[in-house]
């Protein structure tokens, strides 16, 4: 039992350091950047309404919009 949970741990390891290696590398593709958009940024302020709490930035369009800009 103690060898089987050795190989376990040390599988999940390797998968782990390989796939940092791979996202290192940039393997995966382009990952979302530390800045907003401007287009989210305009999303962002321009939907926020103090005054009407049915209109916020949690709106469905808002939400949509802005993760399909990323």
């Amino acid at each position: 039992m103690r060898a089987r949970e050795l190989a376990i741990a040390s599988s999940v390891a390797l998968m782990v350091l390989l796939l940092a290696y791979v996202i290192n590398l940039g393997g995966l593709g382009p990952l979302a950047p530390h800045a907003v958009r401007s287009i989210a940024k305009a999303y962002l302020e321009y939907a926020y309404n103090p005054w009407n709490h049915t209109v916020s930035t949690m709106a469905l369009e808002v939400v949509t919009a802005i993760v399909w800009d990323y």
